[in-house]
Parts: C-alpha cells; sequence; structure tokens
C-alpha cells in the first residue's frame, strides 16, 4: 500500500456534545459507537457519503485521548475527515469522526484505532469495509526478504503480481529500485491480466559490502493507487576476516610445461619452427629454473609422446623434436587442443600415463599451437571455459594453472590461420601470453616469454571467498595496488612486478562465505 497521509485539511470541525446519561464506572472510559462502518459496494471513481461513529467519554472521569488512527489492512483505501485533537475528553462528552471509503480496493478492511488512558481499552477499534468494482493488483510476497547473502555472491527470488479486483487491471511498468537489487525477468508490457490472472518476475540480490538494503518493486497499473510498491529486504554479510601468506623460495622455482599442437596438415610449418627453437626456449627456461619437467601431449587420450622430459633426461632436445612432429599426426581431436589438455592433467595419478609430470607446488604452463579456432564444444566436447574449471581442478590451485597459445589473432586472424577463439579466452582467463600464428612468432623475444611464464607465479589463490573492496595486498610488509581479483578463481594476480625469490607475500580481506 502507498504511504497515506492523514487529511488535516477537509472542512470538517470537530462536534463535542454533553451526554447526560450512561456514566461507567470509575475513572477514564471511552466508548465508540458504532462498533462497525460498512461503507457497501462502489462502482469505480463512485463516491461514498461519509459515515460516522462517536467517541463518548463514558465514566467519572476525563480520557486523555492521545490520537486516532487508520491502521491494518487496506487502510489507504479509507480516510479520516475529522481532527480530532489530542487531550482530554471530559467525562460525558462526546465527539464525532466521519470517516469516508475510496473505491481503491475489493474487499477492503482496515481498522480505526482511538488510543487514550483508558485502562480497560487504551486502543479502542472500530472496524471498517468497504468492497469496490475496480481493478486491482497484489503482489505476492510483500515484502519479499532475500534474506542475508554474502558479500559479492548473488541470490534470485520471484515475486507474482495477481490482478485480484472484479474487472482486468493493465499494467504498463514494472521496475526495481534500491543498490544491490536487479530485475531479471518481466513480461512485456503492457499486460492485462483478467481477474484471477497473475504474472511473475525475477529479482536478483547481489550485496556489494556489508549492510542492510531496502528497495522496492515498484508496479504501475489502471488500478486506483496508480503505483503500488513491493517493499524488497536484504542484507550483506561477511564470514569473518582472513590472512592468506606465501613465501616465495630462492633457487629453482618448479615448472611443469605441456606442449600441445594441431597436428593438421596445414601446421607442418608451425611445428617445424617449434622443434627447431625448443633448444632457444630450453636456454632461456635455463635462466629461470632447473627444475623443469617438459611433456609433449597431443594425442586424443592426452598421454605424453616420448616420456617426461627433464634437465637430466639423455638427449631430450632430439626427443622433443622427434615427438612435435608426429605426437599428434593421428589425432581426432586435433584441433581441441583444450580437452586434450584435461586428458593429459587428469592422466597424471600413480600408475597413469603421465604419472609424475604435475607436481603440487608447481607452477602448471600449457603451451597449445595450432592456426584454427579451439573447438571442442563443435566437436561434442566443453566449452572453452568449461575445460578450463576442469584444469583448475586437475590441478587442485587454480592460481598455479597458466595457459598460452600460438594462434590466429582475435577477432580477424590472417590468411594463413583463423582466429584462435577459446585459446585466447582461456589465455586472458589464466594470465598466459599469446602469440600470432600468423607472424614469426619463434623468435628469441617470443620464446623468452613463454619461458619467463613458465616459472613467474604472478597469481594467488585465496583460501576462502573474497569481498573485493576488502583485500589488502602486500609484498615484503609494502602495500601493493597493481593487481586484479578474479573472483570466479579467487585469484589475486599481479599486473606489475611480480614476486620473485625471497619476497614475501600477505593479502588480507574479509570472506564472502560459500555462495549459495
Amino acid at each position: 500500500m502507498l504511504f497515506f497521509v492523514l487529511s488535516l485539511a477537509c472542512g470538517q470541525d470537530s462536534q463535542l456534545h454533553t451526554v447526560t446519561t450512561g456514566i461507567d464506572g470509575e475513572g477514564p472510559h471511552l466508548q465508540v459507537d458504532p462498533e462497525f462502518l460498512d461503507f457497501g459496494t462502489l462502482a469505480a471513481g463512485e463516491e461514498a457519503a461519509p459515515q460516522t461513529f462517536t467517541i463518548t467519554a463514558t465514566g467519572t472521569d476525563a480520557v486523555a485521548i492521545k490520537g486516532v488512527w487508520l491502521r491494518e489492512g487496506d487502510y489507504a483505501a479509507f480516510e479520516l475527515l475529522t481532527d480530532v485533537p489530542s487531550g482530554p475528553l471530559m467525562a460525558g462528552e462526546s465527539i464525532e469522526v466521519d470517516v469516508l471509503f475510496h473505491p481503491w480496493a475489493n474487499d477492503a478492511e482496515a481498522r480505526v484505532i482511538v488510543e487514550s488512558n483508558d485502562p480497560d481499552t487504551p486502543n479502542l477499534p472500530v472496524d471498517l469495509y468497504g468492497d469496490a468494482d475496480v481493478p486491482e493488483l497484489e503482489v505476492d510476497p510483500d515484502p519479499l526478504d532475500h534474506g542475508d547473502i554474502g558479500v559479492g555472491c548473488d541470490r534470485e527470488n520471484r515475486a507474482i503480481i495477481t490482478s485480484v479486483g472484479s474487472v482486468p487491471v493493465t499494467i504498463d511498468g514494472i521496475e526495481i529500485t534500491g543498490t544491490g537489487f536487479e530485475l531479471l525477468s518481466a513480461p512485456t508490457l503492457p499486460l492485462t491480466l483478467s481477474p484471477g490472472e497473475f504474472t511473475e518476475v525475477d529479482i536478483g540480490f547481489a550485496p556489494t559490502v556489508e549492510y542492510e538494503f531496502e528497495g522496492a518493486l515498484v508496479v504501475t497499473s489502471d488500478e486506483a493507487m496508480g503505483t503500488r510498491e513491493a517493499l524488497q529486504l536484504g542484507a550483506g554479510v561477511t564470514d569473518g576476516s582472513y590472512t592468506d601468506d606465501w613465501y616465495i623460495p630462492e633457487g629453482d622455482p618448479p615448472s611443469d610445461i605441456m606442449f600441445s599442437v594441431d597436428a593438421s596438415c596445414s601446421m607442418a610449418e608451425d611445428l617445424f619452427a617449434l622443434a627447431s627453437e625448443f633448444e632457444v626456449f630450453i636456454n632461456e627456461l635455463d635462466t629461470y629454473t632447473s627444475d623443469w619437467q617438459i611433456i609433449i601431449a597431443s594425442s586424443d587420450d592426452g598421454c605424453n609422446t616420448g616420456g617426461i622430459l627433464r634437465p637430466g633426461t639423455p638427449n631430450y632436445i632430439q626427443t622433443f623434436k622427434d615427438n612435435i612432429l608426429w605426437g599428434g599426426f593421428f589425432a581426432d581431436w586435433t584441433e581441441a587442443l583444450l580437452t586434450i589438455n584435461v586428458n593429459a592433467a587428469e592422466a597424471t595419478d600413480s600408475g597413469e600415463c603421465n604419472s609424475g609430470f604435475m607436481r603440487p607446488n608447481a607452477l602448471l604452463h600449457i603451451i597449445d599451437v595450432s592456426d584454427e579456432p579451439e573447438q571442442s564444444a563443435d566437436m561434442g566436447g566443453l566449452e572453452w571455459y568449461d575445460n578450463v574449471d576442469r584444469l583448475y581442478t586437475a590441478k587442485g590451485n587454480a592460481a598455479l594453472v597458466k595457459v598460452s597459445a600460438i594462434a590466429g589473432p582475435v577477432p580477424d586472424g590472417c590468411d594463413s590461420a583463423a582466429p584462435g577463439t577459446g585459446y585466447a579466452e582461456a589465455v586472458a582467463a589464466t594470465d598466459g601470453v599469446f602469440l600470432s600464428v600468423c607472424d614469426n612468432w619463434a623468435t628469441d623475444a617470443n620464446l623468452a616469454l613463454l619461458a619467463e611464464a613458465s616459472v613467474n607465479q604472478n597469481s594467488f589463490e585465496l583460501s576462502s571467498p573474497a569481498v573485493e573492496s576488502s583485500i589488502v595486498v602486500k609484498v615484503n610488509g609494502s602495500e601493493r595496488y597493481d593487481w586484479t581479483f578474479d573472483a570466479a578463481r579467487n585469484v589475486v594476480t599481479f599486473t606489475g612486478d611480480y614476486p620473485s625469490g625471497g619476497d614475501k607475500v600477505v593479502i588480507s580481506y574479509d570472506g564472502t562465505g560459500a555462495c549459495d
């Protein structure tokens, strides 16, 4: 119901009368007569004559009237025409109060409360009833309490708008107000609902700070009140404060590197380039760490070809060259490398074909090479983002997964390569390196970028879902601001200089708790 302002200027004077009989007991006492006003049934636009009830002081003492109020139910459909002043009503005196019914609602019920110091009935009621043949809406629930939600989480609830009048009602506006609330779905307007018909709207609530929020679902129609507001409630909460810290060890950071290549015929030149420049890549990698492992995983099952290559593996450069050229030659999924990546990562447990490759604290760097888009979904597999999520799960730490790609630039590609969609998105999501397969990508500088990306941990996964606005990042005690936060991965990523050996990273934040 819209807020109703009591009329204080309707030209009705208080009418006091002295009652000569009927004094009713010791002390201040009141009675009302009648105790029920029935305005009958009105048509839309029809005005009923005011009806009157009388307040009488029936005790031996004056009664202190504190106020006369419209309360409960459909109180906005009624109007008090008489201004009843606060103050004493002397024993034996009475006052007449006029009430008007506006035909705004069907089966409207409300109550007038006479508040006084009567010890028996301090809130003396007069019940009101009126009916109207008018269009009318009801919103359920009202209020709609979305409940307590972790900051950064969201929740969806539904409200039902029903035609409860005796004639059709036409809705021409539906909107949501209030910070944190969003109208997710609503019917096409204008919409006419016959009596008993209803429509539904979906409302989202997503708090960004710890606070108690209020909003309104605002429905505009041709019902008498014109605009109806249904209260929206919700609170953003956190589940406490957290501090995570990491010490970046000095020396050789562990790095697990997976190469997967598209072995279709159009890739021959690029595969030869990768084979011939692999030694340059290793030389660059050795400037950062001697604790690296490399596999080639280009077959459908993800099993490596050539074994797990390490610095102590005999003749590992020639082994890489031999297997990078032929490892995926007979693969059906050779143009869906993210699926092959997942299969490889999920085959690293003891006894499986890639056992020993993926170490818990090592950065997993995947380097995919293709001149086609990533086609897993087109072949009946998963979308790129689902494959990346499976990589996170297999690794157990989203901050230690990085996908790089040598593929066609997005969105246009080039004469020799289609746009590398799917790969480009996976690279962006994991902060990898994207090189254009259309260019002379196998330069020393580009291979140095891939080597550096294989060892630098610029991302850190938090131990609990975090409220982004509360995050404070420090390196060696100094606060840093050159970072971004990926809520989906719950990962903080440095965009400037990343921490190096001997650095201590401390990240404090408020936790959102688990989102439902």
